[in-house]
């Protein structure tokens, strides 16, 4: 009644037809709870997993973009081993969960000639990818409350994840995930028909932060210059965004009426999606989508 184990374990088969490269790898996990009382509950993990399909990362390109490319004979299936545990907590409107991770990655693809991308070279791009490792840990704190009109969630997470052992990219240094984000915070509210939303995240990591040296020439004149050294070496600027809805659902004869008003953004704060080199200015700029923006919406249903 107080303890519940789970375990697995499983054998994978994955066979490429274009080039023929097999593989056999084992899959294994186990987890357990254990309940001091019915407020109060612990619970661990920990697997080993096994993948063939990889996030391609190192594209040149500021936006979202997941390419997901297949093990194939250059390219070894992407294994994880990962454990957890997690504190669990319930008392009448209440819950609340605060827990830690830690996952270690195996055979992690990056592209090592973003310049190449879009032309013909991509036709070999197995040529191109070098695999290294990951780690990523962290800790995450949930609460959550609702009773009658009332409901809200605040969630926080404090991480970090990096990259490591690829012997072409960064020298063979670590180097931060792009998408590392070692704060991240989520607040959400609702009353009656009112809610609210508040982010507020780390900004995450681009290439291009410039280092200034000075350069001599001879005769004495002496200038200033520009270079960029690294991977992933510039941290855009944090993220913090709050949303507003309101929504009212009434009826009037057969007919029902829902109506929907939002804010999006409405602190208007500048959001740094990307950055790029303006070379008109001749200057590094960052981009930011989704200003303030309202919504509205209004449905008959018969």
């Amino acid at each position: 009644e107080q303890l519940d184990i789970k375990a697995f374990i499983r054998m994978n088969y994955y066979k490429n037809k274009q080039d023929e490269s097999k593989s056999i790898d084992p899959e294994a996990g186990i987890s357990a709870r254990f309940r001091f009382n019915k407020h109060l509950a612990v619970e661990g993990t920990f697997d080993r997993l096994v993948q063939y399909y990889h996030t391609l990362e190192g594209l040149p390109v500021g936006w979202s973009l997941d390419m997901i490319v297949p093990t194939v004979e250059k390219i070894s299936p992407e294994t994880s081993l990962q454990g957890g545990l997690n504190l669990a907590f319930c008392y009448g409107h209440h819950q609340a969960s605060i827990g830690g991770y830690y996952k270690a990655l195996d055979n992690l693809v990056y592209y090592k000639h973003a310049e190449d991308l879009f032309n013909g070279s991509l036709a070999a791009w197995q040529d191109h990818v070098a695999q290294g490792q990951g780690t990523s840990y962290g800790c995450e704190l949930l609460y959550t409350y609702e009773h009658r009109d009332l409901y809200a969630r605040v969630s926080y997470t404090w991480s970090k994840t990096d990259r490591s052992g690829f012997e072409d990219v960064n020298e063979g240094k670590p180097f931060h995930a792009r998408f590392d984000r070692r704060h991240v915070l989520n607040v959400l509210g609702q009353w009656r028909n009112f809610s609210a939303s508040l982010t507020m995240q780390s900004g995450h990591w681009e290439n291009g932060a410039p280092e200034i040296y000075e350069m001599h020439v001879m005769g004495g004149e002496e200038w200033e210059a520009q270079y960029f050294h690294g991977v992933n070496n510039y941290q855009m600027p944090m993220v913090l965004r709050l949303d507003l809805g309101y929504q009212r659902t009434f009826r009037t004869g057969s007919f029902e009426h829902e109506l929907n008003l939002g804010i999006c953004n409405a602190t208007n704060h500048f959001n740094p999606f990307m950055l790029y080199y303006d070379s008109k200015k001749e200057k590094w700029t960052a981009l930011a989508l989704l200003p303030i923006l309202p919504t509205f919406s209004y449905k008959v249903i018969f």
